[in-house]
């Protein structure tokens, strides 16, 4: 048989409307309308039934009432790793036990704004050294039939042995033709893995219930000089009978 997961969580989620009045006016002023919060535990089991990750979080996530949001996530997680892995091209993690803690601070902006945004900042350790991360979303999203959002993820990772830096750079073209037909373009780039990913979905609704979807996948290889390395073309129909 396969290893178990173990989840459990204990949520704290008041709306401020409700709270009493030694603390909602304060809230009200800072236009507050809903707190999120408590803690969250995850354990993982091997094949062996052993214990083999323990991850431990805390999440506490504020609505306000122009729908912005932001939210801290403190997380602490022992690992144990049978197998070392290597996590970048020149750097490995050994075989061995880890425990090791991180912090993340998001913000959003309400996505019913014509231009909205995402924005993460992190820190902490990883392994047996520590990571820095940033992530940005920005959308842009005129009408409901067209939208455009580009997203950048940068993590700068410190090992004993090394460091490095990962970028990943995303967009996404979203156009809705008619209420039945759409199409979405994703393109990534990892300087990692020195890829460029494209992927291409078409989605027809010929009758309710009832799609065709089209999809083509690409990647480039920089290494081989933007070679076309890999591509695939999939088509799928689905037919609503009653």
């Amino acid at each position: 048989g396969g290893g178990r997961r173990l989840r459990g969580a204990l949520r704290w989620a008041p709306w401020v409307s409700d709270m009493g009045n030694w603390i909602r006016p304060a809230l009200e002023r800072i236009h507050l309308r809903e707190i999120w919060s408590g803690p969250e535990t995850d354990i993982s089991f091997n094949n062996e039934q052993e214990v083999e990750t323990v991850n431990l979080r805390y999440l506490h996530w504020m609505n306000f009432k122009s729908g912005d949001w932001i939210a801290i996530d403190i997380q602490n997680t022992m690992d144990r790793l049978e197998q070392p892995f290597d996590v970048h091209s020149d750097h490995q993690i050994p075989a061995g036990e880890y425990v090791y803690t991180r912090f993340w601070l998001t913000t959003e902006t309400a996505e019913t704004r014509i231009i909205s945004a995402r924005i993460s900042v992190g820190h902490g350790q990883y392994y047996h050294g520590q990571r820095s991360g940033l992530n940005g979303f920005l959308t842009f999203k005129p009408n409901g039939h067209f939208s455009l959002e580009s997203s950048y993820s940068l993590n700068r990772v410190k090992l004993p042995n090394g460091s490095f830096n990962a970028n990943v750079i995303g967009g996404r073209l979203v156009c809705s033709l008619s209420t039945s037909a759409y199409a979405k373009l994703f393109v990534q780039w990892n300087n990692e893995s020195e890829r460029l990913s494209t992927n291409l979905l078409l989605n027809y609704i010929y009758q309710p219930g009832s799609n065709f979807y089209l999809v083509l996948n690409q990647i480039y290889n920089r290494a081989q000089g933007q070679r076309l390395v890999d591509r695939a073309i999939l088509a799928k129909l689905t037919y609503w009978y009653q």
